[in-house]
Parts: C-alpha cells; sequence; structure tokens
C-alpha cells in the first residue's frame, strides 16, 4: 500500500537563487516518480529510483 511522502527538511531561498527540487523512492515494481506544481508535470522518471529537476525559472511560486 502507498505511504505518505517522507519530508527531509525545508529551505528558504531568496527569489533568482538557483534551486534543485530531488525526489526518491524504492519499491517494488520500480517506481515512476513525478514532481509537479499543481497539474503541470516538471520531470518524470520510469523505473527509475530518483528525478531531479531545475524548476523553470517563469514560475514564481518555486523559482
Amino acid at each position: 500500500a502507498p505511504r505518505p511522502p517522507v519530508l527531509n527538511g525545508s529551505l528558504w531561498v531568496l527569489a533568482g537563487e538557483q534551486v534543485r527540487l530531488t525526489c526518491g523512492a524504492a519499491s517494488h515494481p520500480a517506481p515512476i516518480v513525478t514532481l509537479a506544481r499543481g497539474r503541470r508535470v516538471l520531470a518524470t522518471a520510469v523505473y527509475e529510483p530518483q528525478v531531479s529537476r531545475d524548476p523553470p525559472k517563469n514560475i514564481p511560486e518555486i523559482a
């Protein structure tokens, strides 16, 4: 059964600073990991344990 996500902490950044989002999972069968902001998919890793993404700079809520 799915488990709730575990957050490893938080980080404050200033507007314009570079940030990288990383999400990982361990499962059998292999996971499909997706980073999303609302309904907009930012990155997907199919059958990979981890996905990373530098958020697009044109989305100020996550930049």
